[in-house]
């Protein structure tokens, strides 16, 4: 059994290799995404210039040209009777998430927090919609609003109605 003085200098020691932890991933990040890579020459830092990577390895051009405002208002359009813009780790969205769930809706979600364009997203909702904050809840291509506003539906009996009699 570990004394309490062993275990708080284990966490201590473990805690000090994270900044060297993440300088390493952030040295193999560069290294992997330019054509540049760090070195330690003479006790200094200095930049080399390596090069670049077989033509074959190259990625191709990305020809996804659709703005996010596109993205948005495709989702909304093309999927699911009902689309909620969420992130994971947001207690409303997941109250909306589960309200949904229990009604028997099927519905398309994007996590706003794990997409790589997802603040640009968000900005497009919140420019289509006046609302910044998520879940942004959209059933049928009309706005619902936030989970408040979808529990006030509940309450009320509307998201049966909007559901199409699906609601509990």
């Amino acid at each position: 059994m570990l004394t309490r003085r062993t275990r708080l200098l284990t966490v201590l020691a473990v805690v000090s290799l994270l900044p060297i932890v993440a300088l390493i991933q952030t040295y193999r990040h560069l290294a992997h995404r330019s054509s540049t890579s760090l070195s330690l020459a003479d006790s200094s830092l200095s930049l080399l210039h390596t090069t670049p990577p077989p033509a074959e390895a190259a990625q191709p051009p990305q020809t996804n040209t659709m703005s996010a405002r596109e993205a948005v208002e495709q989702k909304i359009a093309q999927g699911k009777r009902t689309v909620v813009f969420s992130k994971s780790y947001c207690p409303y969205c997941r109250r909306a998430k589960q309200i949904l769930k229990d009604a028997g809706e099927d519905f398309d979600v994007y996590e706003l927090d794990q997409m790589d364009e997802g603040s640009e997203w968000q900005n497009a909702l919140a420019s289509k919609t006046g609302q910044r904050t998520v879940p942004s809840i959209w059933i049928g291509g009309n706005f619902i609003g936030g989970c408040s506003d979808l529990e006030a539906k509940q309450r009320s009996g509307e998201l049966k109605t909007l559901l199409g009699g699906k609601a509990q």
